[in-house]
């Protein structure tokens, strides 16, 4: 019978010849037999040693097959169940048994497994003194940077404080808004499982558009208080005095105000956020909301315990 495209063959006949026209969505795999053939001639052959039973490798084929069939209806599944992006990093562990992330390119973390090396106790990587160097090291890497363009699966060498990794970036109101990664473990960081974290973007793509994602919102109603206080001149004085008292921040107490300037490199790699983030969990007792592209910071005096100075200090 006439080969047919995607399909994998366990040839044991050592008279096998490789069709004259090279059928390249095809896999051949010889075992059992003494082949007078060269994989370096056939991109698409893969000569087992002799001893090697082609039954016995036609079951393993068969089984890396069902792994594989079973993770792709447990997706399937989970996005019926509109089930959380989380799920599906962790339906995919036993494909790609790797540590895997992803995150925003403000690098909000939206979802992770096995990732042991950064703080990921925080929304944001780079919340604290732990993830700092991290995120300042991407942010002036070139490669990093021009990772920002690329389309399908590309390999990040990784640098001094960040680990190489194999990514996806995903898109978002028409550029990229998310990179879904891993980096070395029990898998290689090479195209086979390129093609895989291609596959799994699309189905967290698919989770994005239903908008139910598990997202990190701010914890503190201060938050929403002080935007409000930003963003609406017209706002009533008495009723905010009430609402920050309601958050333990009454008008007795000492605050200060400062405003954070972002550079071009922060603009240019949304890490607002991540400042803001940054900022309260270096400072007790401050709320950092973003405002026209900068961060302003209000911190309690009276319940950090510290003056001005020190806190010029730390900035």
């Amino acid at each position: 019978m006439a080969f047919q495209e995607g399909r994998v063959y366990v040839v044991s006949d050592s008279d096998f010849t490789v069709p004259s026209h090279h059928l390249t969505s095809i896999l051949f795999v010889l075992s059992g037999s003494s082949f007078p053939l060269s994989e370096q001639d056939y991109p698409n052959l893969c000569i087992l040693p002799e001893e090697a039973d082609a039954a016995d490798v036609f079951a393993e084929l068969q089984e890396i097959f069902l792994l594989y069939d079973r993770w792709n209806q447990s997706l399937m599944n989970s996005r019926l169940e509109n089930a959380s992006i989380q799920s599906l990093l962790d339906l995919t562990d036993c494909v790609i048994p790797n540590p895997m992330l992803l995150i925003g390119m403000d690098f909000a973390i939206i979802a992770s497994k096995k990732l042991n090396m950064w703080d990921l106790e925080k929304p944001v990587l780079g919340s604290s003194e732990n993830t700092r160097d991290i995120i300042t090291s991407l942010k002036q890497d070139p490669n990093y940077e021009q990772a920002f363009y690329k389309t399908g699966y590309f390999y990040y060498p990784g640098n001094e404080y960040s680990a190489p990794s194999l990514c996806v970036n995903i898109a978002g109101g028409g550029r990229t808004a998310y990179r879904l990664l891993f980096t070395e473990g029990g898998v290689p960081l090479d195209d086979t499982f390129g093609f895989v974290l291609e596959y799994l973007a699309q189905m967290v793509t698919h989770a994005f558009s239903t908008r139910l994602m598990r997202g990190h919102t701010s914890s503190y109603s201060l938050h929403e208080v002080f935007a409000t206080l930003l963003t609406e001149p017209n706002s009533d004085y008495v009723k905010v005095s009430q609402q920050i008292a309601a958050c333990g921040w009454p008008s007795s107490h000492t605050y200060l105000c400062v405003l954070i300037r972002t550079g071009l490199i922060d603009q240019k790699n949304l890490t607002l956020l991540s400042i803001c983030n940054y900022v309260e969990n270096t400072l007790p007792c401050s709320c950092a909301v973003e405002y026209k592209g900068n961060a302003v910071v209000y911190v309690n005096l009276t319940l950090n315990g510290t003056s001005v100075e020190e806190i010029a200090g730390k900035a």
